[in-house]
């Protein structure tokens, strides 16, 4: 992998969860409170914000798939059998789950706002048999394809953790930690808005301790040299050392031969 592509991995990792906590898990997203009505003119108020919101949520969902395939490629790739394709699964959720959240909430900038604001306008449209309850059902009360994308996305983050940990690609303490978030994020909020933001929150330490060696790996898949012991792909372990002056490797799968000899070879 190239360099590029591995800041862009360790930028998905990071900026994936921390988004979702700033922007969606805190004040900074606006929270309709009160009656229908006043919910309405709420938003209507807030209308430019509520777009920014909403905008970032739609590219850190962007950075979710990002992670996702990161995260993958660090716990399953150059794998075979049972936990590949439960990696492969995966990865498949995961990046569902992520790509059909951008499309909601970047549906919430552009579609639920514009709809507030004709409402807060209209005196009929406030009115108790009006369409104020139905925008609000639509924009935030009830917005069921936030669960929709964010099951999917949760269950693609539990099964990578498993297959981490399985496979030893991930320390314990990162596969056991993903797996809990994963689990938090199904039972508390799937679409990845408050409370959803307590679990996030272990995700960022995951994906925060996955992040620096996805950066600076030298060589990504099992069998790499500058991998830590246990944990192939992960750099920032003890380095192979060859005393020979002239030693030649040899790499076969995941096993490596090394020998050496004396010029000519």
């Amino acid at each position: 992998m190239s360099r590029w592509w591995r800041w862009l991995g360790a930028a998905c990792l990071i900026s994936f969860p921390l988004l979702f906590i700033v922007f969606a898990g805190t004040g900074i997203h606006p929270g309709p409170l009160g009656t229908v009505q006043e919910q309405i003119q709420l938003v209507a108020a807030a209308e430019a914000r509520w777009r920014l919101v909403h905008l970032i949520l739609a590219a850190a969902s962007l950075s979710g798939i990002g992670a996702v395939v990161t995260l993958w490629m660090t716990a399953v790739r150059g794998r075979s059998g049972v936990l590949a394709w439960v990696g492969d699964l995966g990865l498949v959720f995961g990046g569902a789950g992520a790509a059909l959240l951008s499309g909601v909430v970047l549906m919430e900038a552009g579609l639920v706002a514009p709809l507030a604001v004709a409402c807060a306008q209209s005196p009929a449209c406030l009115a108790p048999e009006g369409a104020a309850e139905a925008i609000a059902g639509l924009g935030w009360n009830n917005v069921d394809p936030l669960t929709w994308a964010g099951g999917p996305l949760a269950t693609g983050l539990l099964l990578l953790g498993l297959v981490g940990g399985l496979a030893r690609s991930l320390r314990v303490w990162e596969a056991a930690l993903l797996v809990l978030a994963a689990i938090g994020l199904l039972v508390t909020n799937p679409g990845l808005h408050a409370p959803a933001h307590y679990p996030l929150v272990f995700v960022l330490v995951v994906f925060g301790s996955l992040g620096h060696p996805v950066a600076h790996q030298r060589g990504g898949r099992p069998g790499s040299i500058t991998g830590r012991t246990g944990h192939p792909g992960r750099s920032g372990g003890p380095r192979l050392g060859l005393a020979s002056t002239n030693p030649r490797v040899r790499l076969s799968g995941s096993h490596v031969s090394i020998w050496t000899c004396d010029p000519p070879c």
